[in-house]
C-alpha cells in the first residue's frame, strides 16, 4: 500500500532523512508535528516501501542506533549509583530495543516446515527406489559391454 499522496511521501521521507541522520524519533516528532508513535509508523512503512538497496542502508542504519542505545542503556542498567528503578527501566529498554532489532531484521520470523503425508513419503520412497533401479541397470549394461 502505497503513501496516499505526494505530501505524505514528503513527510515519509523527511522522517527517513532526520532518522538516517541518528535523530530520535521524539526529536524527529517535534519536527515534523506528528506523534512519535506516528513518526514511527510512517518510518517502517517507508522501510517497507522503499527500493530493496535503500531499505538495507535503512536497516543498517537503524540497527546502528539500535546498538548505540543499547550500550548507553547497558551503562546505566550496570551502574550501581543509579536507583533500582532506574536500572530496571534501562532493562526494560534494552529489552524493547532487542525485540525491535529481531524485528527488523527478521529475526523472529516463523519458519515454513514442509510436511508430507504418508502417501506422499511412498510415493518419494518408489520414486527414489526406481531411479536407483535404473541406475544400477545402466551401471550394469556399462560394464558388461565395456
Amino acid at each position: 500500500m502505497a503513501f496516499a499522496d505526494i505530501e505524505h511521501a514528503q513527510r515519509a521521507a523527511h522522517i527517513v532523512e532526520l532518522r538516517t541522520k541518528k535523530w530520535s524519533f521524539p526529536m524527529i516528532a517535534k519536527e515534523v508535528g506528528l506523534s512519535r508513535q506516528r513518526c514511527q509508523q510512517l518510518y517502517e512503512k517507508a522501510l517497507v516501501e522503499a527500493p530493496n538497496l535503500k531499505v538495507d542502508e535503512m536497516r543498517t542504519e537503524e540497527g546502528e542506533l539500535l546498538d548505540m542505545a543499547v550500550r548507553e542503556l547497558l551503562a546505566i542498567a550496570m551502574d550501581p549509583k543509579q536507583s533500582g528503578r532506574t536500572r530496571i527501566e534501562a532493562w526494560n529498554s534494552i529489552v524493547k530495543a532487542s525485540e525491535r532489532k529481531s524485528k527488523l531484521f527478521g529475526l523472529d520470523a516463523p519458519t515454513k516446515h514442509e510436511v508430507w503425508t504418508l502417501d506422499e513419503l511412498d510415493r518419494e520412497l518408489r520414486d527414489v527406489t526406481e531411479q536407483l533401479r535404473r541406475a544400477e541397470a545402466a551401471e550394469a549394461a556399462g560394464a558388461a559391454s565395456g
